[in-house]
């Protein structure tokens, strides 16, 4: 039986580069999903090109704003889209700056042949940093999370982020601790999961949003969540903290990712995981190096440099 994969892709920015990252998933076997952040103007995205995969830009468009629950609304939309049109042997969680670290039948080999039925999901280790930072996120009610990521600082952004502020702080003062029905884990949002998993979340996708309402973050939880309080939890490939878990390559410097360049390369090429966030089209010469690496140079070369 041949294994096929879905690969569904959040995209905001940087159009170049979802053409780069496309061109590196272009697979007979594989299909690709894309949302398009409803804020962005779609045209410069839609230039993408493949060979071999089919491209489905999802109708539907949400607006993503940081720490929302509506990340959580967005990657059930883009997984139950790829769901509709599997079935898949797994689906891949990407933003549109990731990358493949391997060619894509290396991965397929990886995941369908040498370990089958496993959910390539990192949940992490209860050190005092992440127990820390998943109690902020679900002990409290979160009212006014709009705007708070505005890079901008509009008037907009200091409203919400004072109300925000204020109402975090009574609720201290009250002793808020909200109570869930389930285990909390948390931990890296991009994952890589099996038809039979994303089935059981889809069927769990109320309880998702009623449980997770008025959370900050919380794309980052409830997949976990999820799986770990599910029989899934015997399909972990490995309970370890870090990225090999969901075989995610990632660096994080001030809580946030490092923006991979041409000096890492070596470190890229000779790490475990089959996937790493985050990078830009403004490195052109690393993503030749990872294009050659992964067998489709030509494919990115005509992409960066067009005669």
């Amino acid at each position: 039986m041949e294994h096929r994969h879905a690969y569904c892709i959040i995209a905001h920015t940087d159009p170049l580069m979802l053409r780069v990252l496309v061109a590196m998933l272009d697979h007979p076997q594989n299909d690709i999903y894309i949302h398009i952040d409803r804020r962005v103007d779609i045209a410069p995205f839609m230039s993408v090109k493949t060979r071999w995969s089919k491209v489905f830009f999802l109708p539907q468009r949400l607006a993503v704003e940081w720490g929302n629950p509506v990340q959580i609304d967005t990657e059930l939309l883009i997984f139950g889209y790829a769901h509709d049109h599997g079935p898949y042997s797994y689906y891949h969680m990407m933003s549109g700056q990731d990358l493949p670290l391997r060619p894509q039948d290396s991965i397929h080999r990886f995941m369908d042949e040498e370990h089958p039925h496993s959910e390539f999901v990192t949940v992490n280790d209860e050190g005092p940093d992440y127990l820390q930072d998943l109690d902020y996120k679900t002990r409290y009610y979160h009212f006014f999370v709009k705007s708070l990521s505005d890079t901008n600082h509009s008037l907009s952004h200091y409203w919400h982020y004072f109300l925000h502020g204020l109402a975090i702080r009574i609720q201290k003062l009250l002793g808020v601790r909200r109570k869930y029905p389930i285990e909390l884990k948390k931990s890296l949002h991009f994952v890589s999961i099996t038809h039979e998993f994303l089935s059981y979340l889809l069927s769990k996708k109320e309880f998702i949003k009623k449980t997770f309402a008025h959370t900050l973050c919380c794309d980052e939880v409830f997949l976990q969540s999820i799986l770990w309080n599910s029989p899934f939890r015997d399909r972990l490939y490995t309970r370890a903290d870090g990225g090999v878990g969901s075989m995610r390559k990632v660096v994080w410097i001030n809580h946030k990712a490092h923006i991979w360049n041409k000096g890492d390369i070596d470190e890229l090429l000779s790490c475990e995981e089959l996937f790493a966030l985050k990078f830009t089209s403004r490195d052109p010469e690393l993503l030749l190096m990872l294009a050659r690496h992964n067998g489709c140079l030509d494919a990115v070369k005509s992409i960066l440099m067009p005669e």
